[in-house]
């Protein structure tokens, strides 16, 4: 089901892919990646709150996943908290210190925030991580 769920997600069926997801949660329990993949699907429907739901539900369920924080502080970046983004972030980087894209990611979220100081050494860390994602432009207004 949960591969089901995948696919209908991808060909935007979504009552199909709903379905899938919630009956592979039933059939198996504690099942973090299917709550991931549900909060994913949300996240696609333009649902953060019911996507953010789902992938605390996988992290409560298996917190030293990466994904589901990578993929939670995405959503808290789109919707303005950047406190949390930074938080999940840390997590990820806590989890995997050479994750390059954690450290430019939460240089975004820092400078959103306003914290161009902390921003500026997060995407130096990416850098020097190997990073290949890193916008010129970005980085340079940071080193103004």
């Amino acid at each position: 089901y949960l591969g089901l769920g995948v696919v209908y997600s991808i060909k935007r069926q979504f009552d199909s892919a709903e379905y899938c997801f919630r009956k592979a949660i039933a059939l198996k329990s504690p099942y973090p990646e299917a709550h991931s993949n549900l909060a994913n699907f949300f996240d696609i429907k333009g649902q953060p709150d019911s996507a953010l739901a789902q992938y605390a539900i996988a992290i409560s369920q298996n917190p030293d996943a990466m994904i589901p924080y990578m993929n939670r502080a995405k959503i808290f970046l789109k919707t303005g908290k950047f406190d949390e983004a930074i938080a999940d972030y840390g997590k990820v980087i806590q989890l995997d210190k050479n994750m390059g894209e954690a450290y430019y990611l939460r240089s975004r979220a820092y400078a959103l925030k306003g914290n161009k100081p902390q921003a500026l050494q997060d995407v130096e860390k990416a850098k020097t991580l190997g990073f290949a994602g890193i916008d010129p432009k970005y980085y340079e207004e940071l080193k103004k």
